[in-house]
């Protein structure tokens, strides 16, 4: 459930926040985190560090929904919303993602931090 209900969520989230308009400026990366991440599962196959796995799809159809859904969306998300003035902003952009986690959201100190990218 959950493997089929993430990539919904990215897809609907790239849909209504990200550029769609200049999607070709952004297509390399997004092929870049396509093909590194299969070439990844290629490779650790038998030893991977994590495993997608959900009862009735298997590891690789796991893995191929997350790489032609997941990442192209939130690739398209982030880039889309990189900051272009500011080296502040610059700076503290990628940090964004990880204080955004499902774990981590909930403190208050990286509440904090958040609010504090977001108004610079």
């Amino acid at each position: 459930m959950q493997l089929l209900l993430l990539p919904m969520i990215w897809i609907l989230s790239a849909y209504k926040w990200s550029d769609w308009r200049n999607w070709k400026k952004y297509y390399p990366t997004i092929l870049f985190f396509i093909l590194s991440d299969l070439i990844y599962n290629f490779i650790a196959y038998n030893y991977p560090l994590w495993e997608l796995t959900s009862p009735k799809l298997g590891v690789t159809y796991s893995v191929l929904i997350k790489c032609f859904t997941s990442w192209p969306a939130s690739t398209l998300l982030y880039l889309t919303h990189f900051p272009l003035a500011g080296k502040l902003k610059k700076a503290l952009y990628p940090a964004f993602p990880r204080l955004c986690n499902e774990e981590t959201l909930i403190k208050p100190a990286n509440i904090r931090v958040l609010a504090i990218i977001y108004f610079l």
